[in-house]
């Protein structure tokens, strides 16, 4: 897909007045086999994806939640309680300032936002929140739903004009974005399983 397939700072420029990215929003890129995404009418908003995991080494289908915000943040994966999330060990990857950190998260432990911790970003603009769907289990269905970010230093400065980056848009009328969900094809080795 190239370099401008994956150059999000021209519709990303800041994290939502909110904290929430949702999926499909301008901070939100998926990558894989679009046919083994799924949608469904549930979770944050009234909108979440799934797919199953697999238990290869690197992912297929993955998502990415952009960070592009400079500070402490307190991130938050929002989860349905097992319902389109059953897999157990959901590998949520965070790129920040300090590195990358592998936190595994239970899927069907809760239903609403669930913690990832605590992490500082740059806001250089290439820090990330990523989940892939090798997870070890492939019986498990993998939920990808909203990340809320939590500034920690304090309010977070609003752009008032949505600018490129949805820093202005709060709440589920700014989900659904016309980004859509990108797919990286050509980025990861695309391989066929079983539904």
């Amino acid at each position: 897909m190239g370099a401008d397939f994956w150059r999000t700072a021209d519709r990303c420029a800041a994290v939502p007045a909110d904290g929430v990215i949702d999926q499909r929003s301008e901070c939100y890129v998926a990558g894989g086999d679009p046919h083994y995404f799924r949608r469904e009418a549930s979770g944050y908003c009234g909108s979440l994806e799934w797919t199953m995991g697999t238990t290869a080494a690197a992912p297929a289908n993955f998502a990415q939640w952009f960070v592009h915000g400079a500070g402490h943040y307190h991130l938050e994966v929002y989860l349905d309680g097992g319902t389109f999330g059953t897999t157990t060990a959901a590998p949520y990857v965070i790129s920040h300032a300090g590195g990358t950190d592998t936190v595994v998260i239970d899927q069907t432990s809760a239903t609403g936002f669930v913690p990832l911790g605590d992490f500082l970003f740059t806001g250089d603009g290439t820090e990330y929140v990523m989940l892939g769907d090798n997870t070890g289990d492939a019986q498990g269905k993998l939920l990808f739903d909203a990340l809320r970010a939590t500034s920690l230093d304090g309010p977070m400065p609003d752009a008032g004009d949505g600018g490129g980056g949805g820093a202005g848009s709060t709440g589920c009328a700014a989900a659904g974005g016309g980004a859509g969900v990108l797919l990286g094809l050509g980025l990861l080795a695309v391989r066929r399983r079983r539904q």
